[in-house]
C-alpha cells in the first residue's frame, strides 16, 4: 500500500472516468496536503448535494434519480480550473443505497463505470469496505 506523498493522481488512464481513491480515515491535513501537491480541488459531496435540493423539497428520493446524482458529478468537474477533483463525502450516498430495500446501487455503480469525458480527474475518496466488488483495480489507489 502506497503513502501518501507515494501517491499521483493526475498520472492515471483513462483521465476522463472517474477512479476511487480508498483512504479509510483521511484528515483535514492529510487532504489538504494531497490537494496542494496534485492541484486538486476539494469538493463534498454532501455539501453538493444540500447545495442543489431546494429550501421547499421535503424528501431527497436519491435512489428514483440516480442519474441526477451521475450528472451532478459530472458538472462537478465541468465547475473547477483544476485538474483533478478530489470528492469527499460520497460515502453518505453509497451508504444509503446499500440500506435501502430492492437497492438500485448495481445500476448505480455500473452507470458510474461507464461515466467518460469529464473535464478534470475525479477521484471519488470512499473507505475501502464501500469498493464495489467489480471496479477495476487500474482505476483505483489505496492509502
Amino acid at each position: 500500500m502506497p503513502q501518501l506523498n507515494q501517491i499521483s493522481l493526475r498520472d492515471v488512464f483513462p483521465g476522463d472516468r472517474p477512479h476511487i481513491l480508498l483512504w479509510n480515515n483521511p484528515t483535514e491535513l492529510d487532504l489538504n496536503e494531497l490537494a496542494c501537491r496534485e492541484n486538486a480541488q476539494r469538493v463534498s459531496y454532501r455539501q453538493n448535494l444540500l447545495d442543489r435540493v431546494p429550501s421547499q423539497g421535503r424528501f431527497l428520493g436519491l435512489h428514483r434519480h440516480l442519474e441526477k446524482e451521475i450528472d451532478s458529478l459530472r458538472h462537478i468537474c465541468y465547475d473547477t480550473d483544476k485538474i483533478v477533483v478530489l470528492l469527499e463525502d460520497f460515502d453518505c450516498l453509497v451508504t444509503f443505497l446499500n440500506t435501502i430495500s430492492n437497492s438500485p446501487i448495481s445500476l448505480f455503480w455500473q452507470q458510474l463505470l461507464n461515466l467518460r469525458q469529464l473535464e478534470s480527474c475525479l477521484w471519488i475518496i470512499l473507505p475501502a469496505s464501500l469498493l464495489p466488488p467489480d471496479w477495476p483495480e487500474s482505476r483505483t489507489q489505496k492509502i
